[in-house]
């Protein structure tokens, strides 16, 4: 298992695509090269490989998602054709469930008949299976409480009969990347083929097992990670204040490294040092020490000659309406005097509905689109 860790902005997704295209133009019939991606990433990262210059297409070249991957395995070894449960569906089920067995629940009994209870349910089970928490485990769990032990095993009872009650002819969406890690080392086009995973920052237990079981069946993994290198140069991580934004990042590493050792894969590093998406000095600075504690005074040093010199602008605004107005001008701007397209643009807000209705009416008045 290799690893590419950088900062924001250091070219990991860059540095991911320029591999890909290099494997694609030394041997363009080779086996596949697949690059993992989140879902909603997948479109973007299709275009950055398709819009090379160099690349000459991407035969050979793949974007995924985990659950694209998933079809993919499906498609050729099997495994299916089942039909996918809606979330309607597992709602119904879980609803008769709790009707059926109403007599022998305690803890659930009062309110296997309240509104909104089989949804509960649902969101509790569908977070057993992301974790691949086993009605087993939740039988085994030991604790003084008895009300959350009693509660604990009709969990497992209802997990348990929800699964019985599918079948062999359904099957719950939720349970689809565990069926996939089964099959990946009967697939025949992920045997000697690359694989790189970029734009993550954690994994579910579901996600990792896949990787675990593509770690004895690709010939490489790359996964790249938003991590200082500095702080596993160090060695063993002790964060500063400031640093626990790289936490979850760090937590994923190291159960990478774990899985890495079990399955006794030779790991390697890339480190990248230098930012590259941070031109203006401003913006480098705020990357760098925005969660950082004490705080780090900009030293200075700005360029006049463009519109904002250190790449950072603050405007007060009265109210929302009136701050959505001047991002809306703004947006203008730049698409009319720096040449900049509206996919180049994102707006970005802690309160979406809040916002929301004032964005689609302002925008639509200036004639941008958007999406929201």
């Amino acid at each position: 298992m290799r690893f590419i860790l950088g900062r924001a902005g250091t070219g990991k997704s860059a540095l991911c695509l320029q591999e890909i295209h290099k494997e694609s133009q030394e041997n363009p019939g080779g086996l596949p090269l697949i690059l993992l991606v989140p879902e909603q990433a997948t479109h973007q990262m299709e275009m950055s490989l398709a819009h090379d210059p160099q690349s000459g297409g991407i035969l050979r070249a793949q974007v995924l998602s985990f659950r694209r991957l998933g079809w993919r395995v499906f498609s050729e070894v099997g495994g299916g054709g089942k039909t996918l449960i809606g979330e309607v569906g597992k709602r119904m089920l879980l609803r008769r469930l709790l009707l059926n067995y109403r007599s022998d629940l305690r803890v659930f009994a009062r309110s296997a008949t309240r509104p909104g209870m089989a949804d509960l349910l649902a969101r509790a089970i569908a977070e057993f299976k992301i974790y691949r928490i086993t009605p087993d485990q939740l039988r085994a769990i030991q604790d003084s409480d008895e009300l959350l032990l009693q509660k604990t095993h009709e969990l497992a009872f209802l997990y348990e009969e929800l699964n019985k009650s599918l079948g062999t002819d359904a099957r719950d969406p939720d349970d689809e990347l565990n069926l996939v890690a089964e099959k990946i080392p009967q697939a025949p086009f992920l045997h000697g083929a690359k694989i790189w995973v970029d734009g993550f920052k954690g994994f579910t237990p579901q996600e990792l097992y896949i990787i675990q079981a593509m770690l004895g069946t690709v010939a490489e993994i790359t996964v790249s990670l938003p991590l200082d290198p500095e702080l596993l140069k160090a060695g063993t991580p002790r964060f500063k204040p400031g640093e626990e934004l790289f936490y979850e990042p760090m937590q994923t590493y190291q159960g990478l490294i774990d899985l890495a050792r079990d399955a006794k894969s030779r790991i390697s590093h890339v480190f990248l040092t230098e930012t590259h998406r941070f031109q203006k000095a401003g913006l480098k600075h705020l990357e760098r020490f925005y969660n950082a504690y004490p705080t780090q005074t900009f030293p200075g040093g700005d360029d006049s000659t463009t519109h904002y010199p250190l790449g950072i602008a603050l405007f007060p605004a009265a109210n929302k309406r009136a701050e959505v107005e001047g991002v809306a001008r703004e947006l203008r701007r730049l698409a009319r005097e720096e040449g900049k397209t509206w996919r180049d643009c994102s707006v970005v807000t802690r309160d979406l509905p809040g916002y929301q209705g004032i964005i689609e009416q302002v925008f639509n008045a200036h004639d941008i689109p958007y999406f929201l």
